[in-house]
């Protein structure tokens, strides 16, 4: 089935659920993020798609093929730009924080704030590289940090509260959804075995329930990846693998 100019990418399916979890509606101007909810749907679809790479990163050539015909100016080989870029990330990470990161909710959300509050001049280079791993479990507990160490300059607050409830219009962030969802997939497919320990972190090795396992995590996401492939490329389901995922959400829809 050829994909078509405005046609749903597998990464909004992956996108929808986190996006809808947060969206808020305005009177006039459409539906928005706040900023810092905007970072979060950014570290959900990015650890989604990355489980997505991970688990399916045997059917490479069939991925690009995807990947191609929806953004043909990455060319055929799109994998190993994004692979690249992945990479470059990753590394910047390692060297500011002198370790890899503990979650993509720090990976993605603590970096996506940390740049934003440093391009505006709020906070320093280097604010959030203290923040222990336990500060970095949830998108609250880092604004609670953030907040708790300027919590005396009332000026740097009122910045930093502005920033975070800042209004991204869901179209805006389509776009980056995307930007992040494709990388995501080429980190799964570079660092398995570290996806998976980003994703037992933030999801397993947790104090509170609920405890969402690694592979009812990554079922759970294949099973959206299969409605989506069905839907629009279905030629493609049985190259991916993705059949008896289909029947699992037929089998849940009876």
């Amino acid at each position: 089935m050829p994909y078509k100019e405005g046609q749903l990418t597998f990464i909004d399916f992956l996108g929808y659920r986190p996006v809808m979890a947060m969206v808020k509606k305005r009177l006039f101007g459409g539906p928005y993020l706040t900023f810092i909810d905007y970072c979060g749907v950014l570290a959900s679809v990015y650890e989604s798609s990355a489980v997505v790479g991970r688990a399916k990163s045997d059917k490479l050539s069939i991925i690009e093929k995807i990947i191609e015909a929806q953004y043909p100016r990455y060319g055929s080989e799109p994998i190993k730009d994004l692979q690249k870029r992945a990479k470059e990330h990753l590394d910047e990470f390692k060297k500011e924080r002198g370790r890899e990161p503990h979650s993509f909710l720090e990976f993605i959300l603590v970096k996506q704030l940390e740049n934003a509050l440093q391009h505006e001049g709020i906070i320093g280079r280097g604010t959030l590289n203290s923040l222990e791993i336990g500060d970095t479990s949830s998108g609250k507990k880092v604004v609670e940090k953030l907040i708790g160490d300027i919590s005396s300059d009332k000026k740097a607050m009122k910045k930093v509260m502005k920033k975070l409830e800042m209004k991204i219009s869901l179209k805006d962030s389509e776009i980056v959804e995307r930007i992040f969802g494709r990388e995501g997939i080429a980190f799964g497919i570079s660092f398995p075995e570290l996806t998976e320990r980003m994703y037992r972190n933030l999801h397993e090795n947790t104090e509170k329930p609920p405890i969402i396992t690694l592979e009812e995590g990554e079922e759970e996401i294949l099973k959206t990846v299969a409605v989506y492939t069905n839907r629009y490329w279905s030629e493609m389901l049985d190259p991916l693998d993705l059949r008896s995922y289909l029947e699992m959400v037929k089998e849940e829809d009876r």
